[in-house]
């Protein structure tokens, strides 16, 4: 199998490290938008090299935490969450590739969640997995679930981020049999991911974005992939 793992580069709305900053409507939409574009021109250039499964980081589609902005993130969301399953679909048809593409989810009766949605060969979403140890304030917009994709690649748990603090996550994955663990991210999978990884005796594959205000340094490590030995 040929596994493509996009890490992008942040933009304002991803910069946690200014509480004070602040964003209007207009500002938000151009920034989430340039940011799906990015991914999407990624995942454009993983497919032409011919790749069975393509991974993105988490939320692509982010608007920044809530205190931040008036308006409802539910809405924020909404508005270019056509554009972005509409595009994904057409690229995975495409490239007869698999996408894997965190994002946030808009669903019914008002609710979010921190999304992992799996687009198959022929452009259809397949599966749908919604983070379930939601971080800091994701609690208060998020809601929170859990399932496992029987692929044909084997068994496939997803892990976003936080998730994959938790031993019970990749543990559960395993007693069901799972043969790979995909994990959408912000960072600091290399210490987390590698343990889950050798405590299971599974596979992990994770992608990172690269943060607006710093490099790749320290605790967040490049996209990777990890072996049931716990080596990259």
């Amino acid at each position: 199998m040929k596994l493509a793992l996009i890490q992008e580069k942040q933009n304002k709305l991803y910069s946690f490290n200014q509480p004070d900053l602040r964003f209007t409507k207009d500002q938000i939409m151009e920034l989430q938008k340039e940011m799906i574009d990015q991914n999407l021109k990624m995942m454009q250039r993983a497919i032409s090299h011919n790749v069975d499964l393509v991974l993105t980081s988490e939320a692509i589609n982010f608007v920044g935490n809530p205190y931040r902005y008036q308006e409802k993130p539910y809405d924020l969301v909404v508005s270019s969450q056509d554009y972005l399953l509409e595009a994904c679909a057409k690229l995975a048809k495409q490239g007869k590739t698999y996408l894997v593409v965190g994002m946030l989810l808009a669903k019914e009766h008002q609710q979010l969640s921190n999304s992992a949605v799996v687009f198959n060969k022929n452009g259809q979403i397949c599966f749908v997995y919604d983070k379930v140890f939601l971080a800091g304030d994701e609690n208060d917009y998020l809601r929170p679930g859990s399932h496992i994709w029987d692929s044909e690649f084997g068994k496939v748990g997803i892990a976003i981020c936080y998730d994959m603090q938790f031993p019970e996550t990749i543990r559960a994955y395993a007693k069901q049999g799972a043969d790979l663990i995909l994990c959408p991210t912000w960072g600091w999978e290399n210490i987390y991911a590698r343990c889950r990884a050798y405590e299971n005796g599974i596979y992990l594959a994770s992608a990172m974005a690269v943060p607006f205000y710093k490099d790749i340094i320290d605790l967040r490590s490049p996209s990777e992939v990890i072996g049931p030995d716990g080596q990259v």
